[in-house]
């Protein structure tokens, strides 16, 4: 008999055990990473979370430094996911809010415009009617002579509107003067609106001195599928 081959079949014989794969230690801190690249999605709701993406990206960059010290570990691979998945979602959300932004602001200056140019025509009832919201204007087309003279709420309103201090100052430089433009300061997203603040430069002449007066004009625009400037309404008129 072959005693070679009864030595190989030895279950005695330690060299011909099978072998046990060492155990490796999950790094949890990775796996953490991985469930808030996941979560980082949520930043594309709302800008207050922001902060989930930055929180990944940085849980990740400690977690791989722990991970290269410590070669037993596992979750790298987990990490890395975390970190891409929280700048893809992250730089995804900022390009839209900015976007919107830029959109928004674009879109008031335009409709701010247009509103200036009805004080320096002296329209101020039409002005007046870009100040409400649009369930509270009069019906196209309807007489508005008749319209405030009929509703009296309207014509309070109109008459405390126009008797602001800075409105009037704003209405005298639009007719003798300029009101011009200066930046937009802050795009606002609210539960059922969007908010615009407006800095423009009000430039008129007092006792024959030029004059200056920095208003904010803030906007808002009603969310509806039509998305035309009926949406939109000068909400007020502030000195800066």
């Amino acid at each position: 008999m072959n005693t070679a081959a009864l030595d190989e079949k030895n279950p005695q014989d330690p060299d011909s055990a099978p072998e046990v794969p060492s155990y490796r230690s999950v790094h949890y801190s990775a796996l953490f990473t991985l469930a808030l690249g996941l979560l980082s999605a949520l930043a594309l709701t709302s800008s207050a979370l922001w902060i989930v993406p930055v929180l990944a990206v940085v849980l990740g960059a400690v977690s791989l430094r722990s991970l290269a010290s410590d070669p037993a570990a596992i979750g790298r691979r987990a990490a890395l996911t975390g970190m891409v998945l929280a700048v893809l979602f992250g730089t995804w959300a900022w390009t839209a809010r900015t976007s919107r932004d830029v959109w928004l602001g674009r879109v008031a200056r335009q409709y701010t415009d247009q509103w200036i140019d009805l004080l320096r025509q002296q329209r101020l009832r039409e002005a007046h009617q870009l100040h409400g919201r649009k369930v509270e204007r009069a019906a196209p087309g309807l007489d508005l002579e008749d319209f405030y003279r009929s509703q009296r709420n309207a014509q309070a309103e109109y008459e405390q509107f126009f008797g602001e201090e800075t409105l009037q100052t704003v209405v005298r430089a639009a007719r003798e003067g300029q009101v011009a433009f200066d930046r937009v300061e802050r795009c606002v997203k609210l539960p059922k609106e969007d908010g615009v603040v407006l800095r423009y430069v009000a430039r008129y002449e007092q006792d024959g001195r030029p004059q200056e007066l920095a208003v904010r004009i803030t906007l808002k625009r009603e969310r509806s599928r039509e998305n035309t400037n009926r949406d939109w309404y000068v909400e007020s008129v502030r000195r800066a």
